[in-house]
């Protein structure tokens, strides 16, 4: 029998880790694909028309299923990515824009999908960016939450799990969820609002209003 040497143990582990992260990106493809396609059955019972897509509007999960809409906007802050999406995937009822979600005007939809956003931002950019959902002409927002999150602050960038129903930010119900993870990872959800019932919420201040993002 022969003996692993150290190298040999490390080979193999490489190639498992290797083999692992491509059966997790499997995963995470099949899985995505499979709430792309829960998604587009919310879109069709709402009856969305018109659907925003921000950020990260880049067309790529949503281009393998049949959306149900009349048009699509597709937007990110990134110009290079903006650019590249709109070569790609641009035709009359796709327009791709450059925008962000904390400080521009929003454009008219039925719904905002608004996925796995939140969790990369400081809490006074949140606090700008639902202003400015609760500001614009938009009449659902589906976008991501967990269930048995812990908010806390954090620096731009980084990633903490919000849960939107619990303070500061003291949401609501959701109308409707979809989950939105694979088993390896922590259970979050899509979850639906109106943004009209979010008007009379009493979220708490930013931790660091005004302090770094």
């Amino acid at each position: 029998m022969v003996r692993p040497t150290k190298c040999s143990v490390k080979s193999i582990g490489a190639t498992y880790g290797v083999i692992r992260r491509q059966l997790l990106a499997a995963d995470l493809q099949c899985t995505t694909l499979k709430e792309c396609a829960k998604a587009s059955g919310l879109l069709h019972q709402l009856k969305v028309r018109t659907l925003l897509d921000l950020p990260c509007g880049d067309f790529h999960w949503l281009s393998k299923i049949d959306l149900p809409v009349e048009h699509y906007i597709g937007a990110d802050i990134v110009p290079e990515l903006v650019a590249r999406t709109n070569s790609l995937h641009s035709r009359p009822d796709r327009t791709f824009l450059q925008i962000d979600l904390c400080n521009d005007p929003l454009p008219a939809a039925d719904l905002l999908l608004c996925r796995d956003c939140f969790v990369h931002l400081s809490e006074d950019m949140i606090d700008l960016a639902i202003n400015n959902i609760l500001r614009s002409n938009i009449r659902y927002l589906l976008t991501t939450t967990f269930p048995a999150g812990r908010n806390r602050p954090i620096r731009t960038g980084d990633f903490f799990s919000i849960n939107l129903c619990a303070p500061p930010y003291n949401f609501p119900p959701p109308i409707k969820v979809l989950d939105d993870y694979v088993p390896s990872y922590e259970p979050h959800q899509l979850a639906l609002w109106e943004v009209e019932s979010l008007h009379n919420i009493r979220r708490d201040p930013p931790a660091y209003a005004g302090g770094p993002r």
